[in-house]
Order: C-alpha cells, then sequence, then structure tokens
C-alpha cells in the first residue's frame, strides 16, 4: 500500500503509480511478497480509491449499527 497526502499533484500521483506498478511486476518482489504471505495488486490510484471508500462505508455502518463512538 501506497498513500499520498490529499492535494499532492496529479502528476506526481501517475508517477508513483507506474514506479510501483512495475517494482510490483518484478520477480525479486513477487518473490518476496510470496514468502512474506503477500500478494502484488497493481493497479489504478481510482481503484484503490474506491476500495478504501468501499471499506469506510461498510465499516462506518457496523460501527453506527453497534452504537460505537469514537474516543
Amino acid at each position: 500500500m501506497l498513500l499520498a497526502p490529499a492535494g499532492t499533484p496529479r502528476a506526481i500521483i501517475e508517477r508513483l503509480n507506474k514506479e510501483l506498478n512495475a517494482v510490483l511486476a518484478t520477480d525479486e518482489v513477487r518473490q518476496r511478497l510470496a514468502l512474506e504471505g503477500g500478494e502484488p495488486m497493481p493497479g489504478a490510484p481510482e481503484a484503490y480509491a474506491a476500495d478504501i471508500d468501499r471499506e469506510e462505508m461498510k465499516w462506518s455502518k457496523l460501527v453506527t449499527a453497534i452504537g460505537r463512538k469514537e474516543e
């Protein structure tokens, strides 16, 4: 997972994504991740943002349903 601060220029996001996806495609990184029990999941920044939004919605509904309040 690689995150950047809100407001990071699009050109920087695109460069980071391009480089990260290239690294995730190497045998060395894939093998190392496999040893650690991980799996490379290259993709576009928009897809990752959508995943974050879905998870936030799912978990916030659960937290609300059980009545948990932020501390």
